[in-house]
């Protein structure tokens, strides 16, 4: 998840593959240091702009907490696996 973010971001060449997932996911969910990682990339690459863009983007993102009971949550089976969008 935080690689797709950083490459829409950035418009890599996945970015449009990534916007659909995105969009069509049913749930997609983000641990906050995770978040926080992505905004600071977001920030020292595009500045206010790059921050106002992945603000766009994660209000289609259920950010959590990563301690107790919550710190696997990301992992479930029902996530959005971004990783398996990219082509062999």
């Amino acid at each position: 998840m935080l690689n797709s973010l950083i490459a829409l971001l950035l418009k890599e060449p996945d970015a449009e593959l990534i916007a659909s997932a995105l969009v069509s996911a049913t749930a997609i969910r983000m641990a906050a240091p995770n978040w926080l990682e992505v905004a600071m990339v977001a920030m020292a690459r595009r500045g206010i702009d790059g921050y106002q863009q992945l603000s766009r983007w994660t209000k289609l993102i259920a950010v959590i907490p990563t301690k107790g009971r919550n710190l696997g949550l990301c992992q479930r089976p029902r996530c959005l696996d971004f990783a398996s969008l990219r082509s062999t």
